[in-house]
């Protein structure tokens, strides 16, 4: 396999997994499991900080107001994994290849 095929491979395999790890966060009802599927949001969020305070809901507990960054952070967490996960796959198909 070229050089060519496997890089447009792999950026495919990281939109591929990027896609599917998104969708299975959203899907899960688990707030931890959605935490570590979406590590780089939980990461940006963090980063970020909370918003403005706007005051204690009825259990007690302080309520954030969102701020326009913190709508950016789902689609840029998603945009910035891509190629992490692009590098991650091409390595991977490079491995199998070498191994078959």
């Amino acid at each position: 396999m070229s050089r060519g095929n496997l890089f447009i491979l792999s950026v495919f395999g990281g939109i591929v997994i990027t896609s599917a790890l998104t969708a299975l966060a959203f899907s899960v009802d688990n707030r931890t499991i959605s935490g570590l599927l979406l590590w780089q949001d939980t990461l940006l969020f963090y980063i970020v900080g909370p918003g403005p305070p706007l005051g204690l809901d009825a259990h007690g507990h302080q309520m954030y107001e969102g701020t326009p960054i913190h709508m950016l952070i789902v689609p840029v967490g998603f945009l910035l994994t891509i190629p992490l996960y692009s590098v991650l796959s091409y390595f991977l198909l490079k491995w199998c290849i070498r191994h078959h």
